[in-house]
């Protein structure tokens, strides 16, 4: 079975290879390497998101720390907000890594 990291590294053999075998795996190999990008895409924006959660959970412990509650809960109302786009890119990826493995 081909592995999705050889199928990036050497698309145009695998195609040339399974051509030989009467295989066309252009569209099948465009379409994994493209719901590949998506997934990383997602991964990266999904990574980008936890890290803000994370400065600014720092931020509101150090508005509590000032006394700063009023500021503080305005700011946890956007965590809120955040932590539901990362459980959405968490079933994205989790979709697209399901269906990359069954393109593989």
């Amino acid at each position: 079975m081909l592995t999705l990291k050889q199928i990036v590294e050497n698309q145009q053999v695998i195609i040339d290879r399974l051509a030989v075998k009467k295989f066309d795996a252009k569209k099948i190999i465009g379409n994994l390497l493209g719901k590949d990008k998506q997934r990383r895409a997602n991964q990266q924006t999904l990574e980008n998101k936890q890290a803000e959660i994370n400065t600014i959970s720092k931020e509101i412990g150090k508005l509590i720390g000032e006394g700063k509650t009023g500021e503080a809960d305005e700011i946890k109302a956007k965590t809120s907000q955040l932590k539901e786009e990362i459980k959405l890119l968490h079933q994205e990826v989790a979709v697209a890594e399901k269906e990359i493995q069954e393109m593989l």
